[in-house]
């Protein structure tokens, strides 16, 4: 699969049907859809990112309890106390 993908030109951020820029996670999103059923999807490249989204979605506005072992640095300069307040707890 990976030998008859790499033979074809990739289209990553290119739609070819509006002949225009497009979005690099679509393909990837609509995959993901189909596999889990979600009706759509939001795709990050790191733990930080995933945290915020996660923690904004489901825990906006309450309490979080985290232990104190857990308050570290993630994706290099993040720390979960900062991503946190960020997203609203």
């Amino acid at each position: 699969a990976v030998t008859q993908a790499m033979r074809a030109p990739v289209t990553l951020e290119y739609d070819l049907d509006d002949a225009g820029r497009g979005h690099r996670d679509r393909a990837l999103a609509d995959l993901l859809c189909q596999i889990t059923g979600a009706e759509d999807a939001c795709i990050v490249n790191n733990n930080a990112a995933a945290v915020l989204l996660m923690l904004a979605a489901t825990a906006g506005g309450s309490e979080v309890v985290v232990s104190r072992g857990e308050l570290v640095e993630i994706g290099g300069a993040f720390r979960i106390p900062d991503v946190m307040r960020q997203a609203g707890c």
